[in-house]
């Protein structure tokens, strides 16, 4: 009975070493030198430090835009490699690039940020700023002449500077003007067209105007001649109308046909092309040009005057009245060879005063001339000739 006992006792013992053999061989060599969680004060060896929390933060929880306007919102993400990426809950409203968020409409938005599990969110909300984008001097309507161009102004202001960010568009259809690669309006036929102005921010239209383009024709008449006058003689050949130019739409018209009309034929008239001087006097000619579109006008103020012919006689006559001074009488001056045609004479003058005359062939016979040394214009209607002599009223010896 002893014997078996001990058999059982000895036996109990060689399984406990067994098992406890097993458990040391299974340890994995990476366990080395680790606390035993249940057994904290037991063993030596390194304690292995908490893993930090990742985190992702914004640096604006809210934001307030004026429309059309951008801001940036940055992030920072903690203890994460992850990328960041950047949606917004209503594009329409807001969009955000890298953080750059820009406003299109009013409205509210949602910009979130989000780098793996992690998110941060800014509110943003897009109200109208005090004064709306307006185009800074922008016309409603141009006048052209055909074959020019005329670059417009298509600056938009803003808050009180320059929009920028914006793209401009010009745009017309029709015949009568073209815009070119400098978004310049060139007219190249006569009409009305309207030219719209079209600016852009992203993909909203922020503003629109149109603009009346007419283009009609410019013309003017070109003379040659200082402030339009023509100073001329009695006997001149006349002026020229082909010397005057033609310039339509800034074009010299070759060969020209004018029409001229003056205001006293008797003074100057229009022959042959000319203005031709008639009598002395002042006369306005008035040059015309006409074309399909318009007729064009000029006026040339005529002046014409005699030549002034001066004679020499030296004539020495005595008055018939004897020793009157005040009245001489009548003193016949002979004019023979002289070639001054006396039946056209229509007036004498001496010192501005007129002097009652007679003619007789080559005699012309003053009465009642001043008395002593003097001057005397005979007025024809072609020249005027000047004479000098004394008419003396007693006997001289």
């Amino acid at each position: 009975m002893m014997k078996r006992k001990l058999l059982l006792l000895l036996s109990a013992i060689l399984t406990f070493a067994v098992a406890l053999f097993g458990v040391g061989c299974n340890k994995k060599p990476d366990d080395a030198g680790k606390t035993d969680p249940d057994n904290p004060g037991g063993g030596g060896g390194n304690v292995e430090p908490p893993k930090p929390v990742p985190t992702l933060t914004l640096s604006a929880e809210t934001l307030a835009l004026d429309l059309y306007t951008s801001e940036t919102v940055t992030a920072t993400l903690k203890d994460s490699t992850d990328a960041i990426v950047w949606t917004s809950s209503d594009p329409t409203v807001a969009t955000v690039e890298d953080g750059l968020i820009t406003a299109y409409k009013v409205g509210k938005t949602d910009v979130t940020a989000t780098a793996g599990k992690l998110t941060a969110t800014c509110a943003v909300n897009v109200a109208e700023a005090e004064n709306p984008p307006a185009f800074f001097d922008l016309p409603e309507s141009l006048d052209l002449i055909k074959g020019t161009k005329e670059t417009i102004d298509t600056t938009v202001i803003y808050k009180g500077s320059e929009m920028e960010g914006v793209a401009v568009g010009v745009e017309t259809e029709g015949e009568c003007v073209e815009i070119d690669e400098n978004g310049d309006i060139v007219a190249v036929n006569y009409g009305t067209q309207t030219v719209t102005v079209t600016v852009e921010f992203g993909d909203v239209t922020v503003l629109t105007q149109d603009i009346k383009v007419t283009v009609s024709e410019s013309g003017i008449l070109v003379v040659d001649l200082e402030e339009n006058a023509y100073d001329c003689f009695i006997g001149d050949e006349g002026y020229d109308l082909s010397l005057i130019k033609a310039l339509v739409n800034g074009v010299e018209v070759e060969n020209p046909t004018y029409t001229a009309v003056s205001s006293v034929e008797g003074v100057a008239k229009i022959e042959n092309g000319k203005i031709v001087p008639v009598a002395k006097g002042t006369a306005v000619v008035t040059v015309s040009f006409e074309t399909e579109k318009a007729t064009y006008t000029t006026e040339i103020t005529v002046n014409v005057d005699k030549h002034t012919q001066k004679v020499a006689v030296n004539f020495f006559e005595k008055g018939s009245n004897g020793d009157s001074v005040a009245e001489t009488g009548d003193a016949a001056i002979d004019l023979t060879d002289k070639e001054i045609p006396l039946g056209d004479v229509t007036k004498v003058l001496c010192d501005g005063k007129e002097v009652s005359f007679a003619v007789s062939e080559n005699t012309l016979t003053l009465t009642n001339a001043p008395g002593g040394y003097n001057l005397y214009t005979l007025e024809t209607p072609t020249v005027d000739y000047v004479i000098d002599g004394c008419v003396y009223g007693r006997i001289i010896t």
